[in-house]
């Protein structure tokens, strides 16, 4: 699947001022729209980021048989990646459909779904430090791995950003329109 619309743009990401165009088109967005966007990401994620991580730690585990240092870090690199995918269908079946569905019940209290970013984040930087840090023969797939570690840690980053900032702010506006136009009536 290729990345389209507001996802290319993240997928392509590079400058401090390409993200802050990607915000400021969020923040103009509609909660459903965010929503979309962050759905979309989710997707390039299992089928751009974590396929392709693998693929590298695979070459570089085969080209470096002598050194454990690599696998150990792999194997961090796919109970990260379980966890990730948990965190997704998580976001996906309840607080994604929870956004969409919010106002539907008259229950406009307050709402925080996005606290569980700030332990998941460390793993990536971990794997990314002991990895520069290993000595291996094939100097290019590791540079390759590192870049895109980063990449991915960058927009994990931005993605959590995204939710916990960009869309709470969104439904917390729509909760506080709701509660005052409750009150005018």
């Amino acid at each position: 699947m290729e990345p389209r619309g507001l996802v290319q743009e993240i997928y392509t990401q590079q400058t401090d001022f390409e993200t802050a165009l990607l915000r400021e088109k969020l923040a103009h967005a509609s909660i459903k729209e965010v929503i979309t966007y962050l759905k979309e990401t989710h997707q390039l994620y299992r089928t751009h980021f974590v396929p392709r991580t693998e693929q590298l730690f695979t070459h570089l585990i085969e080209s470096n048989p002598e050194q454990p240092s690599v696998f150990i870090l792999f194997n961090l690199f796919q109970k990260f990646s379980v966890s990730l995918n948990v965190h997704m269908k998580l976001e996906e079946q309840h607080i994604f459909s929870k956004c969409e569905s919010y106002f539907e019940d008259g229950n406009y209290s307050s709402f925080n779904a996005f606290d569980t970013h700030q332990e998941e984040e460390p793993y990536l930087t971990e794997i990314i430090s002991f990895l520069a840090a290993v000595s291996c023969k094939n100097a290019l797939v590791k540079r390759q791995l590192i870049s895109l570690l980063t990449a991915f840690n960058q927009n994990l980053k931005e993605h959590a950003w995204i939710e916990e900032t960009i869309l709470t702010q969104k439904i917390q506006a729509k909760i506080t329109a709701k509660i005052e136009q409750s009150v005018e009536r």
